[in-house]
């Protein structure tokens, strides 16, 4: 049996997944149970796993995660130097009863005319697609999400954090038990989710950032002076944002490692080609050390403001002005 999930935010794969993985197999171990990030391995060594059923055991699960190949983009796929697919493309037309293989794909359009949907789809395979959750689902699916956690949650609450999080599921997981933890058994209100949760990303963020990987340290003083958000609130939402912005950027630069063009990075994080170039282009001058540095320094100026050793502006125009490639 082969299920292929695919959606365009990979942590709404992860439920089903799992489920999915529990109904066939119960009980696992190393020996029963493989899972494969599909950036990092090659499809060879996919197929000797489907291909190899452990002695003394009559089932196996192998999970093969971020499945590329199947993602529809606009530049042909070319195996890595030494990788071979025939073995695997054999085992999607005939497929083991014994092996149970789940595929994701972080994507909303898979290519019918790639060679392993074709294969797959002669085999029998099941196509699960996870849709985002509409607006209307939100609303419904955010008390549920609260209430299973043993906590609730007020609907002027519920909108805020809709709105905060704008429909990225991951985020969301990450500032709901957040809320969760800081709440200890009282409802969540909307007043706890403005002071928790950071404000979505902002065009200023992303204004700065690209000032800040491009060197142009002036430029983004000129962003953070002349910024909105500083002037209302401080720094500390801007700090939250440039952190989102890194890392994406982050992201960028690991897919692109890993053979991924603008387009499909623009696919896979759900940002435009546009910014996708951007982004490559910004992590090409940047050091493999400037992104976690960056990072690590954004966390320092929010403990120096909190802890009171440094007021807001003095602290957040340091982290620009000693800001390195």
């Amino acid at each position: 049996m082969i299920t292929v999930f695919f959606s365009s935010q990979d942590s709404m794969m992860r439920g089903p997944l799992r489920r999915a993985v529990r109904e066939v197999l119960p009980e696992r171990d190393a020996m029963s149970y493989v899972a494969l990030d599909m950036t990092e391995n090659r499809l060879c060594d996919l197929a000797n796993e489907c291909l190899s059923l452990p002695l003394g055991y009559d089932k196996k699960v192998v999970v093969a995660d971020h499945f590329f190949y199947l993602a529809k983009t606009r530049e042909k796929k070319k195996l890595p130097a030494g990788d071979d697919d025939r073995l695997l493309l054999t085992f999607f037309q005939k497929p083991d009863d014994a092996v149970s293989l789940f595929i994701t794909v972080c994507t909303n359009d898979l290519d019918k005319n790639s060679p392993y949907y074709k294969a797959l789809e002669s085999g029998g395979a099941k196509f699960l697609q996870i849709d985002d959750l509409s607006d209307n689902q939100w609303d419904e699916f955010i008390p549920k999400y609260f209430a299973k956690r043993k906590a609730s949650i007020d609907i002027p609450a519920v909108t805020e954090l809709k709105e905060r999080t704008q429909g990225d599921y991951a985020l969301f997981c990450q500032e709901a038990n957040k809320l969760i933890a800081y709440a200890n058994g009282e409802e969540v209100t909307k007043a706890m989710v403005q002071t928790l949760t950071p404000s979505p990303l902002e065009e200023n963020s992303y204004e700065l950032a690209n000032a800040l990987t491009r060197g142009n340290i002036k430029h983004a003083l000129e962003v953070y002076r002349d910024s909105k958000i500083v002037a209302n609130n401080g720094p500390i939402p801007l700090i939250h944002m440039l952190s989102r912005q890194f890392m994406v950027l982050d992201q960028v630069r690991y897919l692109a490692r890993r053979g991924y063009e603008a387009y499909d990075i623009g696919t896979a994080l759900k940002i435009s080609t546009g910014r996708a170039k951007a982004s490559l282009y910004s992590v090409s001058k940047m050091s493999d050390a400037c992104l976690h540095r960056a990072m690590e320094q954004l966390y320092q100026t929010e403990l120096a403001i909190f802890t009171g050793k440094m007021d807001n502006d003095t602290a957040f125009t340091l982290f620009l002005v000693n800001f390195t490639l």
